[in-house]
Parts: structure tokens; C-alpha cells; sequence
């Protein structure tokens, strides 16, 4: 497999040390040798971008992104794509909530497909809230989209020729719903599914459910929503 991470980072210099490691001892352990570690910094205003410069210098496999203003994640993941150079692509967030047991089992899928989503097998490792959460958001997709996915926001490998004609829109949290109902459109479209296991972050709190960001969750479903009926 030749692969390109792309890993998002707004404020994680606590973690994304800890999400580097990971990944180098999934692509030893899946014996991976080409690939590359594009690792974007979303305009944090901590020490993220030093972290990642440091890690550099002893990987030369990292290409760093900058990005001059927050550009949030979805857009931030646009830009990634568009650095990448594999044939396949995996999308991890700078949270350290993926271990590199859980990166390898995606790795170490042999049969071919298009996309390999994961989904999380340990709910309750998670709080309440976000736990009752899931449990009505996931279905509320699947209902408007006619998916049956038993999740959309799991950590992913894509084939880069599917999505690079996919004009992603959202800026935010929906990119991998967005991505996800336009290319399964495609029905000749070969996903796979595969059980993780999920991490809390150890460091920082999540971004997703600040207020902003919800806000901008309801206008992009919406808007995905309006796609999915005319196309």
C-alpha cells in the first residue's frame, strides 16, 4: 500500500508527538514503507507548529501544512488532499485517540475496496452525552441520506481517484458525511467496514461541540441534504 496520512491539528502540541508515534510503529508493523505524513496546522495559537517542525527534522517523510488563518477542519482536510501524492489516503485527527493497534487493523485489510470505514465497538468509553448523542445523530443521517452506516465520523482510508473530483464544500465536522453521501451516490462504489477501538484524548477537550462549529454542522447537512435530493 502506498499511502498518505493527513492529520488535522488545531491546538494538539500536547498530542500530535504521541499520533506521530503511532503511526510510524502501525506502518512498521504493517510493513509500510511508502508513504507520507502530511501533518496540517490550522492556525493554532499554542506551540503546534514548533511541535511539527521538530518532528521533522527527524522524519523526513513529514510534509508540513501552515495554514495563515483557521481554515477549520473540513477545508483543512481539502488542502491535505491536494498535497497528497499515494494512491491511498487515511484521515487521523491530532487527538491521540487512535492507537496504533486500532491504525493497523485498517492497514492490515487485504481485500479491495474503495473505502474502508471504521466504526467504534467501545461506546461506553465515552460519555454520556456524547454516547446518547451518537445514538441519535448517526440513525437521523442514515434516515435523510438512505445509508445504513453504523457511523460517519470514524477514522478512514480513501482510494485518492474517488475523491479527487468530489467537491467538498463543508468547512467543518460534516467533510466525511459530505464525502461519504456523494461518493456513495456512486453505487459500483466498494466500502468496507471495519470495528475500532476508541481512545479518549488525553489533553485539550474536543472542538466539535463548541457553538460555532454546531451551528455550522446544521448549515452543511442542510446543505448536503439539498445535494443528495437533486443529484
Amino acid at each position: 500500500m502506498k499511502i498518505s496520512y493527513i492529520v488535522p491539528c488545531l491546538n494538539e502540541s500536547k498530542n500530535i508527538k504521541k499520533v506521530h508515534n503511532h503511526i510510524t510503529i502501525a506502518n512498521k508493523n504493517a510493513k509500510i514503507i511508502d508513504y507520507e505524513l502530511i501533518l496540517i496546522n490550522d492556525y493554532s495559537s499554542d506551540n503546534t507548529l514548533e511541535v511539527l517542525k521538530d518532528l521533522q527534522k527527524d522524519d523526513k517523510k513529514i510534509k508540513i501544512i501552515n495554514n495563515l488563518k483557521n481554515l477549520g477542519l473540513g477545508r483543512s482536510i481539502k488542502v491535505g488532499i491536494e498535497k497528497a501524492s499515494k494512491e491511498f489516503l487515511m484521515y487521523l485527527p491530532g487527538d491521540n485517540c487512535h492507537s496504533s493497534s486500532e491504525i493497523i487493523k485498517l492497514l492490515r485489510v487485504k481485500e479491495n475496496y474503495d473505502i474502508l470505514l471504521s466504526f467504534y465497538t467501545n461506546k461506553s468509553e465515552r460519555s454520556l452525552f456524547r454516547r446518547i448523542f451518537t445514538a441519535i445523530y448517526t440513525p437521523f443521517l442514515n434516515f435523510i441520506f438512505n445509508q445504513n452506516l453504523p457511523y460517519y465520523n470514524g477514522i478512514a482510508i480513501y482510494r485518492k481517484k474517488i475523491i479527487d473530483n468530489i467537491n467538498l464544500t463543508t468547512s467543518g465536522f460534516t467533510w466525511q458525511i459530505e464525502f461519504l453521501v456523494k461518493i456513495l451516490k456512486n453505487k459500483k462504489i466498494k466500502l468496507i467496514l471495519q470495528p475500532t477501538l476508541l481512545n479518549e484524548r488525553s489533553h485539550g477537550k474536543s472542538k466539535a461541540f463548541r457553538l460555532k462549529n454546531c451551528f455550522i454542522v446544521v448549515f452543511s447537512i442542510l446543505n448536503i441534504w439539498i445535494w443528495n435530493l437533486f443529484n
